[in-house]
């Protein structure tokens, strides 16, 4: 039975070869994750999260003919990018409000690489604004707070990620 506990202590590639043989729905992989983002919303891990897009996304994932599935090793699994990766169709901010409107037409090398290979994109990673700071105490978007010690930050420009990934 995969549990909710279960699922989101797997790794990528736990995920992506429990997908591939047929243990596990990318749905329900992603029902689980984004319950517990609600559960960990206190934290602020994330910037953008595009939930009907996502499951959209996973829904086609479990849909897709084994055929099409073949050379993706990460066929269905969601994946948090920073938000200063860009997505095509998704904001990608820097964690800055003067970016807000910022909606990249095209992938940055990464996501269009991590989509190749089958990867979803779970959402946008909360982050020290443009990448320059140490503490991803974010004004615009609100601070990051450790998983471990809601008291203390994750540390570094990439702390939403450290957060989401713990």
């Amino acid at each position: 039975m995969n549990t909710q506990a279960e699922l989101t202590t797997l790794t990528a590639v736990q995920a992506a070869q429990r997908i591939a043989d047929g243990r596990l729905r990318s749905v329900d992989l992603v029902k689980a994750l984004l319950a517990r983002i609600d559960e960990t919303a206190g934290l602020t891990a994330y910037i953008h999260l595009d939930r009907d897009a996502l499951l959209t996304a996973a829904a086609e994932a479990d849909a897709a003919d084994p055929k099409a599935r073949a050379g993706r090793p990460l066929h269905g699994v969601p994946l948090v990018l920073k938000d200063n990766i860009d997505v095509a169709g998704v904001a990608s901010t820097a964690g800055s409000r003067a970016m807000a409107d910022r909606v990249p037409k095209q992938d940055s090398p990464l996501a269009a690489r991590l989509r190749a290979a089958g990867a979803l994109v779970l959402g946008k990673a909360n982050m020290h604004e443009f990448a320059y700071g140490i503490t991803t105490n974010n004004t615009p978007f609100g601070a990051a707070r450790n998983p471990y010690d809601p008291s203390r930050m994750p540390g570094g420009s990439s702390g939403g990620t450290a957060v989401a990934v713990a």
